[in-house]
């Protein structure tokens, strides 16, 4: 494993990593442009879990389809570029693969404001809020 962390004493003498655990990773992956490196760095936080924790993943996306929220998530990225160099939007499928291996809980991956499944109502996102997709996965 080459997350050193893991090995922490602070870690390890505060989290208990035989008993399941909750990994958030917000807004992180998305500051890593290759897919498939994402998808190694995933699977190894994921692979370090045991059985019955969750991963919990916001990410930037782009429909990359053509219509008005491909259009704005290209207008943001680029926005943000000079800023966030490393901010890589991605398509829904793709971010949905860091998922693999896992179950993913309802209502999927979808955008973050609709994940209050038993709250009230917010009401439609916004193009911009469409934009930022949330999912959680259990580890069988």
């Amino acid at each position: 494993m080459s997350f050193q962390f893991l090995s922490d004493p602070w870690l390890i003498r505060n989290l208990d990593l035989k008993r399941p655990v909750g990994l958030i990773m917000g807004l992180v992956i998305h500051h890593i442009s290759s897919t498939s490196e994402a998808r190694r760095i995933v699977g190894e936080y994921v692979a370090a879990l045991p059985s019955g924790s969750y991963l919990v993943m916001s990410h930037a996306s782009n429909p990359r389809d053509g219509s008005r929220l491909a259009d704005l998530a290209e207008k943001l990225e680029a926005k943000f570029k000079d800023s966030f160099h490393s901010l890589h939007f991605r398509q829904s499928e793709e971010i949905r693969s860091f998922f693999d291996g896992l179950e993913l809980i309802d209502p999927g991956i979808v955008p973050i404001g609709a994940w209050w499944p038993s709250g009230p109502s917010l009401g439609v996102p916004s193009d911009v809020g469409q934009l930022c997709l949330g999912g959680v996965g259990r580890k069988p």
